[in-house]
């Protein structure tokens, strides 16, 4: 049985962030450190994550204004778990809120708004039916532009984001 930090070519590249051919690329071409090589045979080449990690931390850039691949690659890496983590953690202090239930209250809201502001133009204009309409009027164009951005609002929301993909 293999050692758990020996691993071939596929699982490195998911370990480190690259494509399977960068990862050939380096054992090949940049001399990256390999516990066996890829044989004739279709023998898999056996990498040693602790020794292949040390290579690409001391690995230099071509430029000193290039950014090293490695270091974003785990950057992301490191920003995706933190983003994980604190999904995770919201969840289970109970901080987050279904997504149907923000939609519901909403709507529920639009519909209280919109009574609330029908029944107030009755009531300002004092049997006034030009004033009613007028303010009847004002008010629907404030609640369409309301009902705008909340819509807008909610596709944004309802987007799948990445990291809530992988999260959940």
């Amino acid at each position: 049985m293999a050692a758990p930090n020996i691993v071939n070519i596929s699982q490195a590249a998911k370990i480190f962030g690259y494509s399977h051919k960068t990862i050939q690329n380096y054992i090949n071409n940049e001399g990256a450190p390999v516990v066996a090589k890829p044989g004739r045979k279709g023998a898999a080449a056996q990498i040693d994550t602790v020794a292949f990690h040390e290579w690409l931390a001391n690995r230099r850039s071509v430029s000193d204004d290039e950014p090293d691949a490695y270091k974003r690659a785990m950057l992301g890496k490191l920003l995706e778990e933190e983003k994980k983590l604190a999904i995770q953690n919201a969840e289970s202090l109970g901080r987050l809120v279904p997504a149907e239930d923000v939609d519901a209250l909403y709507s529920e809201t639009l519909v209280i708004f919109r009574t609330s502001l029908e029944g107030a133009a009755g009531r300002i204009s004092g049997g006034n039916k030009v004033l009613r309409q007028r303010l009847l009027n004002e008010f629907r164009r404030i609640l369409e532009s309301t009902e705008g951005r909340l819509s807008q609002y909610m596709a944004e929301a309802a987007t799948p984001d990445e990291t809530a993909e992988a999260a959940a």
